[in-house]
């Protein structure tokens, strides 16, 4: 029995000793973020016979631990979201915790180079063709860090689904040079190459998410400052193919063939800064393809086998508030015509896009502060027509008005600093609609066309 307690002891010291010794392994820190916010969106579907009015409320809890070991040589990242329907106020129940950042970033040894891994936000340079707002946060890995005092690498693979035996894996691998070329100028081309390796059987539509394409991104962004103004570019051109695309110029045969793919995006950032007065233009331009289609968004029903819309599953701009939820907040309107990334899908959501913008924001006092644009917004192509019988000609009762006009849209957005880390921002956004998607109806019916959307929205949020 003496023997057996003093085991005991010997295993107790030899725990309390490994104990503190992990404990002290590394520093660690928390941080994160807290947030109510609601909503009230009318005429979202574009038709004020309808009733379709929403008025919301919900919150967001998203604690985050940063571990930091080695004095930096070590670090890892864990970040909680509570998620479910008590998070909205609209239940009794507990809240469900999901993991929403994973990460482990480390110093590759007798390099200037660091390795990450785990679920994070794997971006491009311009932080929108593969976006920062949410939509590129996926399980990945990858490089980065400076290869001399003006070049620097990053370099990942993000992967969105694993197929296993269904060999239905969806990869993005990305690779960017920066090379800062003055005090003003920082340069940055990079190339990125999309691969769904599914299978998509039988006559099954080839959309924006669905797998069996493959596609390459050839992109460049350049960031410049010159006194007042400062100037943020990104021009990318897209090429690939959607495999094993519908061919529809052959229905009696129901042969499929590969569509090839020709797209481009620019984006245009500028800012001139005036001291509590900043003005600013943004413009966002991608191609459209106003061939016929067999149903509405379907990618793989081009007549010529060919599409001339700019394709990005991850990309969300910078652009106005209803189109594009992302300037001032996230909060999904139910808009029809939401276009976050500016490619459309030649259906509701734009046939490309041609934005225009006009920013300003002013520094009302050291708490205070008002941003807004006014913005132009044009689809690049008129709704595509639809050919349901194959014959490359519109359907009667298929086919739309010619215009692109999507619409004008106001936002403006108050931001009130309560104290340090606690804010309460208010915005109200008013698109007034054009006449993009409008049906041609047959003689003698009115055609219905497309009425105003408006959006308040209010947010209070802890950062920590």
């Amino acid at each position: 029995m003496r023997k057996y307690f003093i085991a005991l002891i010997a295993v107790a010291l030899v725990f309390a000793v490994t104990a503190v010794d992990f404990a002290s392994a590394a520093d660690i820190k928390m941080t994160g973020v807290m947030r109510m916010r609601g909503h009230n969106v009318n005429d979202a579907d574009q038709n004020s016979n309808t009733s379709d009015g929403r008025e919301t409320i919900d919150s967001l809890w998203r604690p985050r631990w940063t571990m930091t070991s080695l004095g930096g040589k070590i670090k890892g990242t864990l970040e909680l979201d509570a998620t479910g329907a008590t998070t909205s106020a609209n239940g009794t129940g507990r809240s469900d915790a999901q993991w929403n950042r994973y990460i482990v970033d480390f110093a590759v040894p007798g390099s200037t180079m660091r390795f990450r891994f785990g679920r994070s936000d794997w971006v491009t340079p311009d932080r929108q063709i593969f976006s920062s707002a949410g939509a590129s946060r996926n399980w990945g890995y990858g490089l980065y860090g400076k290869i001399n005092k003006n070049l620097s690498l990053n370099a990942w693979d993000s992967q969105t689904s694993e197929g296993t035996t269904a060999a239905s894996d969806t990869n993005v691998y990305h690779a960017a040079l920066t090379y800062k070329a003055s005090r003003a100028l920082t340069v940055s081309p990079w190339v990125a190459f999309e691969v769904d390796n599914g299978v998509t059987a039988g006559t099954v539509a080839v959309t924006a998410a669905s797998t069996d394409r493959k596609l390459n991104m050839y992109g460049l962004n350049a960031k410049a400052k010159m006194g007042i103004a400062s100037l943020d570019v990104t021009g990318v051109i897209q090429r690939g193919k959607f495999d094993f695309g519908r061919g529809v110029n052959d229905p009696a045969l129901g042969n499929r063939k590969d569509t090839d793919l020709e797209g481009y995006a620019i984006l245009v950032k500028l800012w001139l800064n005036f001291g509590k007065m900043k003005l600013g233009f943004n413009g966002v331009f991608m191609p459209g393809d106003d061939d016929p289609t067999d149903a509405a968004g379907d990618l793989g029903t081009q007549f010529d086998n060919k599409l001339t819309r700019f394709v990005g599953a991850d990309c969300i701009v910078d652009g106005p508030q209803i189109i594009t939820r992302r300037r001032f907040h996230t909060t999904g309107s139910g808009f029809r015509g939401e276009n976050r990334c500016g490619s459309g899908n030649g259906d509701d959501n734009g046939n490309g896009s041609q934005i225009l913008e006009l920013l300003a924001s002013y520094k009302v006092s050291k708490a205070l502060s008002l941003t807004g644009n006014v913005s132009l917004i044009s689809s690049a192509a008129k709704r595509a027509d639809l050919d349901a019988n194959a014959d490359g000609v519109a359907d009667a009762g298929g086919t739309f008005k010619s215009s692109k006009n999507v619409g004008t849209e106001l936002d403006i957005s108050a931001k009130y600093d309560i104290y340090k880390g606690l804010w309460v921002r208010g915005t109200y956004s008013h698109l007034w609609a054009g006449d993009y998607g409008v049906a041609n109806t047959a003689a003698g019916v009115a055609t219905v066309d497309n009425d105003d959307t408006q959006m308040m929205h209010f947010e209070l949020r802890y950062t920590f």
